[in-house]
Parts: structure tokens; sequence; C-alpha cells
């Protein structure tokens, strides 16, 4: 989004807040209830599609002005952290970020999913996943991507909040990955010991 149009958005958004206020219902001392949460900077405005009807483009006609609100106080926080995640190319993964990705690379497509990818991009990723060779070295590109790929598409209040988070992902893919080595041995247990005798002579 250039500025021009970040700016033609924010416009459009202030006059949609100042529409909702003047509607706004009185309270029983006949003053206005103040409910309508300030608008965001420039710099958020992009970020406000979730306030929108996917069909139409216009804003929705009754928001969920608490989990608005909500968004406003961690963009606030991210805001005074100094960060630009969340913005596609336009951010830059801190060097204190970098580093493997195991969760990535385990659950890749669940864990895309998670961390914003478009889906187009998640599409692709099946796509190499099932294709020969390229689906074996494809988690290891998100392995060493991963930081970079979840910081550029969702937006984080710190690298704190990021590193912990990513580091539940791991631990969570380290699990299920045992679970189904587990498996496997028993399977594998299993069906020697079934085809054991047939192997007698």
């Amino acid at each position: 989004m250039s500025p021009s149009e970040k700016d033609n958005e924010l416009e459009r958004f202030e006059k949609y807040l100042r529409e909702k206020s003047s509607a706004a219902p009185q309270s029983t001392t006949g003053k206005r209830e103040a409910r309508i949460p300030l608008a965001p900077k420039p710099d958020f405005a992009k970020t406000l599609e979730y306030l929108k009807d996917s069909k139409t483009g216009q804003y929705a006609s009754d928001p969920d002005w608490n989990k608005f609100q909500q968004f406003l106080r961690r963009e606030a926080e991210a805001e005074a952290n100094h960060n630009d995640s969340g913005q596609g190319d336009l951010s830059h993964l801190p060097r204190e970020l970098e580093g493997w990705n195991w969760g990535a690379c385990i659950l890749n497509v669940i864990w895309g999913g998670v961390m914003k990818v478009p889906g187009m991009a998640l599409l692709g990723w099946v796509f190499l996943m099932l294709l020969p060779f390229i689906g074996i070295i494809f988690p290891f590109y998100l392995l060493i991507k991963g930081n970079e790929i979840a910081w550029k598409n969702r937006r984080w209040v710190s690298a704190d909040e990021f590193r912990a988070i990513q580091k539940k992902w791991t631990l969570i893919g380290f699990a299920l990955a045992g679970v189904i080595i587990l498996l496997v041995i028993l399977f594998s247990v299993w069906i020697l010991r079934m085809i054991g005798p047939l192997l007698k002579f």
C-alpha cells in the first residue's frame, strides 16, 4: 500500500468512526457513551482488513469494538518496541531472532497457516512437498527461513513473544515427531512378528 493509499484508507476509516460515534446511544445521564476507539496511525491502516466485509470491502455495520481496542493496544505495544513485523517484504527479521525453526520444519503447512502465510503460498507449499526429492528438501528450507517467514507475515508485540510462540511450536513438533517414530517402530515390530513364522522353512 502506497503512502497516498494509506492516507486515503485512514481518512475513510476516521470518517467511519465519526459516523459510528455520532450514532452511539446516549446513557441515562444524557452523555454519549465513549465506546468508539481512536483511529489508528497510518502505519497500521492496512491491518484493519478484518473490520471490513470481505465481499463489499465496506467496514462492518456492527464490529466487535472490544476486539478492535485489543488490536490497537497490541499495535501500540509493538510500536513502542520499534518492530516492523507483519508488513511482508517491508519487515526485517531482527538479528537476535535469526536461527533454525524446527516447528516450521516439522509442522510446515499447519505452522504456516497459524503464522498467517497467504493461502496461495500454503497451496504452493503443499505442491512442493508432494514433488519427488523437492518434497524432502522443502521442510529444511522452512527450518532455515521459518523465523523470517513468521516475522514478515504476522504482527508480533515483541521479540520475546515471538521466541515464546516459536518455542511452543518447536516442542509440539518434536512431540509429534516422537509419537510418529514410536508408532512406526511398534508397527514394524508387529509386522516382523506376523511374518516371522512365514520366513521359517
